[in-house]
């Protein structure tokens, strides 16, 4: 008997056994529920990684008309808010360039970030803090090790501003991406369960850098 193809092969290699056991989880049981449980990391500056020593890339802050311009492009997997969030200026966007192509990107949020783009939990920074709320590698250039050069090259500037540290939102069942954070110098600051209304725990770590979540956290309009 012929083997029907089983599409769910790939992503079962992709997270590994216990990442696609907890995305079942999170698809059958919590989303229904409307709850997310997340982890929360910290990217350090004094534990910045090694930057990317291949002189074929570029890794710099993009200008708003760059940011335009790649946004045009769907595989970039910006849209038209991206823009308007560069305007405004409480959003960077670090990229790394192949010539004039957009290889990877980490786009970063000072002083506050909605919901929407904080697993479901308002945020609010203190001055030394930015968040990442979006870190891409392009398909054509994963594997170059592209995502801790970026890292590393956005925190190298915004220290510049003060900012010491980064952080980030990693949902519990993407182990791809939370292995991807600990290879770029990514600590756990603990776990959170984020609820329709808000946050239902909020990690002592993450109070004691002065991050404030749900309703603590007051958020700059953006645009």
């Amino acid at each position: 008997m012929e083997r029907v193809p089983d599409h769910a092969d790939p992503i079962r290699r992709r997270l590994g056994a216990a990442g696609y056991l907890r995305r079942g989880l999170d698809k059958v049981v919590l989303r229904p529920l409307g709850v997310r449980f997340v982890w929360l990391l910290a990217l350090e500056a004094a534990d910045l990684p090694i930057s990317l020593a291949d002189e074929a890339f570029d890794v710099r802050l993009l200008r708003v008309e760059e940011v335009a311009h790649f946004a045009s492009d769907p595989t970039n997997q910006m849209g038209a808010e991206f823009v308007e969030r560069s305007r405004g200026g409480y959003d960077l966007c670090f990229g790394v360039l192949s010539g004039d192509r957009l290889a990877g990107y980490a786009w970063c949020a000072l002083g506050s970030v909605e919901a929407a783009h904080a697993a479901g939990a308002d945020l609010a920074l203190p001055g030394d803090t930015a968040y990442l709320y979006k870190g891409f590698t392009h398909p054509d250039f994963r594997g170059r090790g592209l995502y801790p050069a970026c890292m590393g090259a956005a925190l190298s500037a915004l220290r510049a501003s003060g900012i010491e540290r980064l952080v980030a939102f990693v949902h519990w069942h993407n182990t791809v991406a939370l292995r991807s954070c600990h290879r770029a110098g990514y600590r756990d600051l603990g776990r959170m369960l984020i609820g329709p209304r808000g946050p239902l725990s909020v990690p002592d770590a993450v109070r004691a850098l002065g991050i404030r979540v749900g309703a603590e956290a007051e958020v700059a309009p953006r645009g």
